[in-house]
């Protein structure tokens, strides 16, 4: 750790600011009401991003309250992504409002197959 917290001390350090993780939430209320994320999942993956940031923090560099805030803002754009919230790499950010299911796609084109990248 580049802080020098033990363990004990990044525990407390991150129970301290759980708060951030509630804050961040009600920022991004309006993206978790209309996209298919668990607030369970999303809350679980701003608290590890939190625990990684206590562990990355660097006091030379600024604030903390900064940093996390900054860093779950991070994870929160990660969890918006294409990639988180429909499990696909490599796909054009608005792909969202496009996706098709594989039983239409064979219902329009016979050779549908084709289009599935490998």
């Amino acid at each position: 750790m580049k802080n020098g917290f033990t363990i004990t001390q990044r525990n407390a350090v991150v129970e301290q600011h759980l708060w951030c993780i509630d804050t961040i939430m009600a920022q991004y209320a309006a993206f978790m009401q209309t996209e298919p994320v668990d607030p369970d999942d999303v809350y679980q993956s701003l608290a590890v991003r939190l625990i990684r940031a206590v562990n990355s923090y660097d006091p030379r560099k600024g604030y903390l309250k900064e940093y996390i805030l900054s860093q779950l803002k991070r994870e929160m754009v990660r969890i918006r992504s294409t990639q988180a919230v429909y499990g696909l790499t490599q796909a054009p950010a608005n792909i969202g409002s496009t996706i098709v299911p594989l039983t239409i796609a064979a219902q329009r084109e016979s050779y549908w197959e084709t289009y599935i990248a490998v």
